[in-house]
């Protein structure tokens, strides 16, 4: 058995939390979170105004604001291309820890037994378990990892639109 193969859970959060970084600031670098929050600002704005209108059965302004539509459109596309530049690099990486880094780090039968029970990917004969092997306890760190990155860089270090 390789050397690699005797990680024990530690490893596993550790590479959570290697991911969880590396996920932080390439979301952070494409995902230009400056634009993404001027554009929900701009559409808001856009949508606060049509209803004022829509309420006030101001058929002008709702008319004005209806032939705008189209440029907020366009900004809702290019909203969402900034939530999946990030994706595109996240994704392949992702799978190339799962399939290929896990199984060299942790050897076949890796089991962490927990003193709570989790819910399980296996909904029809074990909803919740109370044990994860390597990919499990991959998956529940970092989706803990991203969660307390994302909550010091927002609260703490007032990182909220870099």
């Amino acid at each position: 058995m390789d050397a690699l193969a005797y990680f024990d859970w530690t490893g596993g959060v550790l590479l959570a939390l290697v991911f969880a970084l590396a996920s932080f600031a390439i979301s952070r670098t494409l995902g230009n979170r400056r634009r993404v929050k001027e554009i929900q600002k701009e559409i808001n704005g856009f949508n606060a105004e049509l209803k004022k209108a829509a309420d006030s059965k101001d058929e002008k302004k709702v008319k004005q604001l209806t032939e705008r539509e189209s440029q907020v459109t366009k900004l809702m596309w290019e909203m969402m291309g900034y939530s999946f530049k990030p994706l595109l690099v996240l994704l392949p990486l992702f799978w190339i820890a799962y399939e290929f880094v896990l199984p060299a780090l942790f050897a076949p039968g890796f089991i962490v037994h927990l003193p709570f029970s989790l819910p399980s990917n296996i909904m029809f004969w074990e909803p919740w378990k109370d044990y994860l092997g390597a990919r499990g306890l991959f998956i529940y760190s970092l989706v803990v990892m991203g969660m307390v990155l994302e909550l010091i860089a927002t609260k703490v270090l007032k990182m909220d639109g870099i």
